[in-house]
């Protein structure tokens, strides 16, 4: 999510409910909806109340419980850490990320859905839960990782959750032995903690964000859809860059992956994960999985260099401090925050 500097210029935030969607259109896309939009949202608004129900989301209008308790996998430890992010006026909004933690496989999965729009909290449910029933029956390699993927996104479009202009992004890592898989739609993000010479370290990426940039710009525009900032009441471009369709102002979609989002899809949005693959050595102690509210505003080698600092006996303290960061740092760059969540895991060679 995007928020808007602090400073004695600094021009009125405007709607705050979208997310990712739609964050600067001008006024008369965010009072007007299109004939097709209000009978989305008629035909469906009756079923969001039997949805909540049916996945026992009613007391997620607040953060999400942390495990602060050392959970131990073989030669695995991790913590998880989540906080609801905040509007203009300090009020706290509905916490839409949610993370999974599968251990009893033959591989350790971890993995972090960030939410966006209306109803991302009950699409990253969504793809939590399911995924977690359809992984359990799989051996974790690539090819049924992308599967599962495909499935539960079609699971997810068929359902009662109105995804028209909401959905979630899906990163998880696989640790099998030596053996690690990221697998990642959107644009949320995993680092690797690799100890250099003299005890420093190194974050190294294990995923692709999905942006409107490069190749996955191309693809949008060969499919069909247009990559153009927002303009403000002057017509003056405001980053980033989003997602359109042709000839419609819609989804305004900041990544080019994710899932739900019908609209995206118009636009060449998809959930095909990319999935990276990394042999790990001795030197290879901790991984740090996020939604994008804990990277925003801080660089991956501050946050190596902070984990590192309470490796390999203090990881309670260590999330503790980097969520302390975390916040700190949204108070010092600009109004509000986003949902912050994230799995530190540290790996004892």
């Amino acid at each position: 999510m995007n928020f808007l500097r602090k400073g004695n210029n600094t021009p009125l935030r405007v709607n705050q409910n979208q997310d990712k969607t739609l964050l600067h259109l001008p006024n008369i896309f965010l009072f007007q909806q299109s004939p097709e939009r209000r009978s989305i949202h008629q035909n469906k608004s009756q079923n969001q109340k039997y949805v909540l129900k049916k996945l026992d989301l009613s007391t997620n209008t607040v953060d999400l419980k942390s495990d602060r308790t050392k959970q131990l996998i073989g030669n695995l430890s991790y913590q998880t850490r989540t906080l609801s992010g905040l509007n203009i006026n300090n009020q706290q909004k509905i916490n839409q990320d949610s993370y999974l933690i599968l251990k009893d496989l033959e591989y350790k999965l971890f993995g972090i859905y960030d939410g966006h729009g209306r109803f991302g909290h009950l699409v990253s449910s969504f793809m939590k839960f399911n995924l977690e029933k359809f992984i359990n029956s799989q051996t974790g390699n690539i090819e049924e990782m992308k599967v599962a993927y495909e499935q539960v996104n079609n699971k997810l479009l068929e359902s009662n959750i109105d995804t028209q202009l909401s959905g979630s992004t899906g990163i998880s890592v696989h640790i099998n032995g030596q053996h690690l898989f990221c697998c990642n739609v959107g644009d949320s993000k995993a680092i690797l903690g690799r100890r250099q010479l003299l005890n420093k370290y190194q974050a190294i990426k294990l995923n692709k964000l999905h942006k409107p940039i490069g190749q996955e710009r191309d693809r949008i525009i060969k499919f069909g859809g247009r990559v153009e900032c927002n303009r403000d009441l002057y017509g003056r471009p405001k980053s980033p860059l989003r997602i359109w369709m042709l000839n419609e102002d819609l989804p305004g979609l900041a990544m080019t992956r994710s899932f739900g989002d019908k609209m995206g899809i118009k636009a060449g949005i998809i959930a095909i994960p990319d999935i990276i693959e990394v042999l790990l050595t001795k030197d290879d102690h901790f991984i740090l999985i996020g939604s994008d509210g804990l990277f925003e505003h801080l660089n991956e080698d501050d946050i190596c260099k902070l984990i590192s600092r309470y490796y390999p006996l203090q990881i309670e303290k260590a999330a503790d401090m980097l969520m302390l960061e975390a916040q700190k740092s949204w108070k010092s760059f600009c109004l509000g925050r986003d949902d912050i969540t994230f799995i530190l895991i540290f790996r004892f060679t």
